[in-house]
């Protein structure tokens, strides 16, 4: 299994990048992929997303001792583990903001997150607002026309209310290659018209794939040869798998 990520401040953004992602194994056979993009109209986005991310990252690390749910990471399905998660996610962050006083407007941001199971092959992917998802060489763009459905709209709901009716949640089988990115992906623009789709290019192309800074790469040769460069923040993960 092939691990790739980056992210990128967008031209119209030269301050903070207020997109972030995270790619982390979980044991040989789990890995959790994930994006985040913080609503640019919003207070201090940049803190929105970052904080997704680390309250996500602490859930995985913390599955193995989660006395209340049982997780047996040998014995459950991806979806599942997926949902349990997702669980785990709602409540903490729902704490977070209670804890450090925070309104909905300081925790605008976006959240697509996978969780892969790399023997199975299996892919469970949660969609929090808009993105892009590549499974095997298919992009799926979700596009909420600039109003995201954004997490922090629903933390006085229960979690079932929130993930049932709010977030679009698929599984993928037979996985060899999935992306997720967040929606300044389809904002590149330049001088230069380039002779390929950045989108697939960075999601799909398996260029550099031996590196693994492959998507810095080509975003570094987006720009340098072809004049690109992203006019919203970007963030990017992909999995290859073996």
């Amino acid at each position: 299994m092939k691990l790739y990520k980056t992210i990128k401040i967008g031209s119209s953004h030269p301050t903070f990048c207020e997109d972030f992602c995270l790619l982390q194994k979980i044991d040989t056979d789990w890995t959790i992929a994930a994006v985040m993009d913080g609503c640019t109209n919003a207070q201090d986005s940049h803190f929105a997303s970052t904080l997704m991310a680390k309250v996500l990252k602490r859930v995985v690390q913390t599955l193995p001792y989660l006395a209340v749910s049982s997780v047996d990471l040998h014995d459950i399905t991806t979806k599942e583990l997926g949902i349990e998660i997702a669980q785990q996610f709602f409540k903490q962050f729902k704490q977070l903001k209670s804890i450090l006083l925070l309104d909905k407007y300081e925790l605008v941001s976006t959240l697509s997150f996978a969780v892969l199971h790399g023997t199975r092959k299996e892919a469970f992917v949660t969609v929090v607002g808009d993105g892009l998802i590549a499974v095997n060489g298919d992009i799926h763009s979700f596009e909420q026309n600039n109003q995201p459905n954004y997490l922090a709209y629903h933390l006085d709901k229960s979690f079932e209310a929130w993930f049932y009716n709010e977030t679009e949640h698929f599984l993928f089988e037979n996985v060899q290659d999935l992306a997720l990115a967040t929606d300044g992906i389809i904002t590149f623009n330049g001088q230069k018209e380039p002779d390929f789709d950045p989108a697939q290019y960075l999601l799909i192309n398996t260029d550099f794939a031996e590196i693994e800074q492959m998507l810095h790469k080509k975003c570094v040769l987006l720009e340098q040869e072809h004049g690109l460069l992203p006019i919203d923040d970007l963030a990017i993960v992909r999995v290859i798998l073996d």
